[in-house]
């Protein structure tokens, strides 16, 4: 057995969690040599109840000894995911952009093809956008545009990939679409 110092186990109030951190730690000091780091991401939840995200490097010294350094990348992680987020998704919408629709939808179509599923492509565009912007201003040409991805969100399913291609321009992609799938989100999205 190797020796953890007991403040290692202070993020990590629940048990589970503090033996599966302690068995990654003792993995990598078995497998690597003295000197090496390894850096490990740990969602950790503190005794006061507070979310964090915890990056702990473990090393084996020249001495025989271990060491495990704990660094809070909370803010950082935050920010990644939030800086990755914008890249895919549109920011009036909500919903994906033309990179975030061609990105899920192209691993999606991987998927369905292996498991012989079938897909539905939904293409829209909202008629008269210019005229709204002219006539009644770009807030409300705004407004129309969450008016449709609302629409859409309430017509297509949770795992179908709902993007906003650009300008006035919209398009889903249904996931394992049969015939009877396809009658009845054609019906919804007539409704």
């Amino acid at each position: 057995g190797h020796r953890l110092p007991t403040s290692a186990a202070w993020p990590y109030p629940d048990r589970k969690t503090r033996n599966e951190a302690i068995s990654a730690w003792k993995e990598d000091f078995n497998e690597f040599k003295p000197g090496e780091k390894t850096p490990r991401i740990f969602p950790v939840v503190c005794k006061n109840g507070t979310e964090k995200i915890v990056n702990i490097v473990s090393t084996q010294l020249q001495t025989g000894e271990y060491l495990v350094t704990f660094e809070d990348v909370t803010v950082q992680k935050k920010l990644e995911e939030k800086l990755h987020k914008m890249t895919i998704v549109d920011d009036l919408t909500g919903l994906y952009n033309r990179r975030g629709f061609f990105t899920l939808a192209k691993r999606q179509m991987k998927i369905a093809e292996r498991a012989k599923k079938d897909m539905l492509l939904f293409f829209a565009d909202l008629d008269k956008m210019k005229h709204i912007n002219d006539t009644l201003g770009h807030q409300e040409g705004d407004n129309a545009l969450l008016d449709v991805a609302s629409v859409l969100r309430e017509t297509f399913r949770e795992s179908d990939i709902i993007g906003r291609m650009g300008g006035d321009e919209f398009a889903v992609l249904a996931i394992d679409a049969n015939e009877e799938i396809k009658e009845i989100l054609m019906r919804r999205l007539q409704d």
